[in-house]
């Protein structure tokens, strides 16, 4: 990847990125050797670099779902018919003997759903089991893993300057589905005078949204120890959705993004609402506000609205 740019009798050419990519899909591993966008996740930075990277992803599968699905176990004492609804609409239908029977991997958007479960036996007979679940692809499934491990000299001068490199780096990120509740995880990045690690959780609260909480400390060569700390909450009724977010950095914390004590952020606050029909439109609020240690704090404020109007156009609306 490179620019060639022209203005009167001179020309430049500037190398952008060159790289090497090997992906598997039967592991869902990704490879590259050259230069890459390495990212260590919450609380982290995201670099460019050259180096080499190893890292799962799971797009290289377009039909791979790694977030939760929903499984059902029930009893049929006859040769049954079973349908499953969700939010009202049927998603799936299937004939079953005598015994146990096994629903697995139904899946949904995120937010709250209503799954109806009907069993219909040879005589006629109908036996209703609703089951409420509340679904997000924040989480990993139960068992899976998903990482990123990179290594190598930050890229500097990018889009201007062909082969400027700089010091080592190392970033990574490492997170596991403990249970389809909680995914835990683990994230770092370095360089020879800076250290910054920290544990993240995401946990499902039943019905009522995931919270993810994240820590981290740096440790830089000649200051204090700094820490940072994140909260954010998502919840998502039908037609609806909330979210909110909280993070709070110390003076000293530090990433590798964020070398310099300079302007450094002392804490920012999210907050969105959203409600939403086919009828009425879509409307949201957000507001964000973000306090330094040095310059000004600053909040903003978005109304957003926006509706079909017809089958080939919309209207949108926003103020800020």
């Amino acid at each position: 990847d490179s620019n060639y740019t022209r203005s009167g009798d001179d020309g430049r050419f500037v190398r952008l990125a060159t790289s090497v990519t090997h992906e598997s899909r039967l592991d869902l591993n990704r490879t590259v050797l050259g230069d890459l966008y390495a990212a260590s996740g919450y609380l982290g930075s995201a670099v460019n670099m050259g180096g080499i990277s190893f890292s799962r992803n799971f797009s290289i599968d377009p039909y791979f779902v790694k977030q939760p699905m929903v499984d059902y176990r029930g009893f049929a004492t006859l040769p049954s018919e079973v349908r499953v609804l969700m939010d009202g609409a049927q998603v799936r239908s299937q004939k079953i003997g005598p015994g146990p029977f096994d629903l697995r991997n139904i899946l949904a958007f995120n937010g709250v759903h209503d799954l109806t479960i009907t069993v219909r036996d040879a005589f006629g007979r109908e036996e209703t089991v609703r089951y409420p679940f509340y679904s997000t692809d924040t989480l990993l499934a139960r068992g899976l893993h998903e990482f990123s491990y990179n290594a190598g000299f930050l890229r500097r001068g990018f889009g201007t300057e062909s082969n400027d490199y700089g010091g080592f780096a190392a970033s990574f990120f490492h997170n596991y589905g403990l249970t389809d509740s909680i995914t835990i995880g683990v994230r770092g990045e370095g360089l020879s005078d800076l250290v910054n690690a920290g544990p993240r959780m995401s946990w499902l609260i039943r019905r009522y949204g995931t919270l993810g909480l994240s820590a981290a400390a740096s440790l830089s060569r000649g200051t204090r120890a700094g820490y940072a700390a994140s909260m954010n909450y998502t919840y998502q009724p039908r037609n609806a959705s909330l979210r909110l977010l909280y993070n709070r950095y110390t003076r000293d914390y530090a990433t590798i993004s964020t070398q310099t004590t300079d302007d450094r952020t002392r804490s920012e606050l999210g907050a969105a609402v959203g409600y939403g029909t086919s009828r009425l439109g879509s409307i949201s609020f957000d507001f964000a506000a973000s306090s330094r240690y040095t310059a000004p704090d600053s909040e903003r404020y978005t109304l957003r609205y926006s509706r079909g109007v017809t089958r080939d156009a919309n209207v949108y609306f926003s103020v800020t």
